[in-house]
């Protein structure tokens, strides 16, 4: 809360120095003064302020947006949280999807280049690590749908013991193609 008529500093320069700080660019400032002109009100805001009040005031009011104002700030801040999570788990994703299409692409290229060349065995083979890679490509699509379902609260989440040992030997082998294909 600032008064604008301050002794030695008025409460715009304060607002300013405020703002001046990146880390206080959420904190919630509101105008509390005698000041009601336009060009006062409009100067608050242009500065920085959530909110402008005159005197008197009624201090019911000024409770409840002073209230109003910290639940708009906290929500800001968890909503920078949220979106924060939510782009480093796209990251991880885009980076978790490239390896199965990598393989995909790969052994679809090898195919395409040696079909005539490649014996039936060999054909097999390759199409038998292509499924391989696309159910790989599948889970992970699932497991991105689930964690959409349980974030919008359609789904609720099971916890449930997993083997690490079989998700250990099921990531190596996204990388084990990869790394056969380069030798």
């Amino acid at each position: 809360l600032l008064d604008i008529m301050m002794p030695q500093m008025d409460g715009f320069e304060v607002c300013r120095k405020i703002r001046a700080n990146p880390a206080n660019q959420e904190i919630p400032i509101i105008f509390l003064t005698a000041k009601d002109d336009t060009d006062s009100v409009v100067k608050g805001f242009e500065l920085g302020a959530m909110d402008y009040l005159t005197k008197p005031f009624n201090g019911a009011e000024l409770q409840v947006r002073v209230k109003t104002h910290l639940e708009l700030s906290r929500a800001r801040a968890e909503l920078h949280t949220l979106n924060a999570t939510k782009d480093k788990f796209f990251s991880i994703i885009a980076h978790d999807l490239r390896n199965p299409f990598t393989t995909l692409l790969g052994f679809t290229q090898l195919l395409d280049a040696n079909a005539l060349t490649y014996t039936p065995e060999e054909i097999q083979h390759r199409a038998i690590r292509i499924r391989a890679s696309a159910e790989r490509l599948y889970a992970l699509l699932e497991n991105l749908l689930t964690w959409s379902r349980i974030q919008r609260g359609i789904m609720q989440g099971a916890p449930r013991d997993i083997d690490l040992f079989a998700l250990v030997r099921e990531n190596m082998a996204l990388v084990t193609d990869k790394s056969e294909q380069k030798h």
